[in-house]
């Protein structure tokens, strides 16, 4: 049945000195079994208390590695919009740009100075100033200065912030 004996001894060895040990010693009074009843709960919530806390450590690592994996994911996007942003600024900038000089340029052909013109009829609107060149040219500018501001400025992602913004939002 038992083919291997060296694991036989060790598991009933024990078996064999609890009871000589139990028989060796007095019977133990109400008092002392209630106390080491109570001993014995007291660690079992311990160990039961230190097995939910390893859950918990579990998974919040499991909740910082996915986390971890998702700003990652975040940043590559990021990363790759932000070259295609500002790829777009560009070309919407050098746009304005050559809008600008187009202007500059027919009036200084056709010279006029400050004539301004309005016409809306059934074909549409048309306005037409030496202005306009310079509105293009200004606009170019704001929308490049508020994309230096706001979309190509970095702004680095800490643990700190993140679980703070979810503590927040469990709250």
């Amino acid at each position: 049945m038992l083919k291997n004996k060296k694991t036989v001894v060790p598991i009933l060895l024990p078996l064999l000195i609890i009871p000589l040990i139990c028989l060796s010693q007095e019977p133990l009074s109400e008092y002392q079994v209630l106390e080491k009843t109570s001993h014995l709960e007291r660690k079992s919530q311990e160990i039961e208390k230190i097995k939910l806390e390893k859950k918990f450590l579990s998974n919040l690592m499991t909740f910082r590695s996915k986390q971890m994996d998702h700003n990652i994911t975040i940043l590559k996007w990021q990363h790759y919009s932000g070259i295609g942003v500002f790829f777009l600024v560009i070309f919407l900038v050098l746009g304005g740009f050559y809008l600008s000089f187009l202007q500059f340029k027919r009036d200084k052909k056709t010279g006029q100075s400050s004539g301004a013109t309005f016409e809306a009829g059934k074909s549409g609107v048309k306005f037409s100033s030496s202005v306009i060149g310079l509105v293009i040219l200004f606009m170019s500018f704001g929308f490049f200065y508020l994309y230096i501001q706001e979309v190509y400025t970095i702004k680095p992602i800490t643990l700190e912030s993140s679980s703070k913004t979810i503590e927040k939002s469990t709250q």
